[in-house]
């Protein structure tokens, strides 16, 4: 799903009987954002959030059926967050959420959406 100023959501799963199922919400505040998961299943579901812009990221063991897990990132790229949930047991699931955090001030474009530079010989 994609909206204005970089707003964007992927949402991949499977809905089969037995597969994971974790909640995840995406809460930006000008501080960073909060992705609170939540674990629907019956056992501990490990969980990975990766921010593409540092590399890093957090791990989580989210226990069952209790009420979320809350994982926040500082979001010192001008405000510009791109954050994905996946886990080890479930191939297929992966929740990703990117967008950019409005604080009244002047902002700068996506660093992460800067296409290569191309240089070009002009002959006249």
């Amino acid at each position: 799903m994609n909206g204005p100023n970089g707003f964007f959501r992927k949402f991949g799963g499977n809905l089969a009987s037995g597969s994971v199922d974790l909640a995840v919400t995406c809460t930006p505040d000008p501080s960073g954002v909060t992705l609170r998961i939540t674990n629907n299943t019956a056992g501990t579901v490990p969980v990975d959030v990766a921010d593409a812009y540092s590399g890093l990221g957090e791990v989580g063991d989210p226990p069952s059926r209790r009420y979320g897990w809350d994982a926040f990132l500082a979001v010192p790229n001008d405000n510009w967050y791109d954050l994905t949930v996946t886990t080890s047991d479930d191939g297929d699931f992966a929740r990703q959420y990117a967008g950019h955090i409005e604080n009244g001030k002047p902002s700068v474009s996506d660093p992460g959406n800067t296409p290569p530079h191309h240089v070009h010989a002009w002959s006249g």
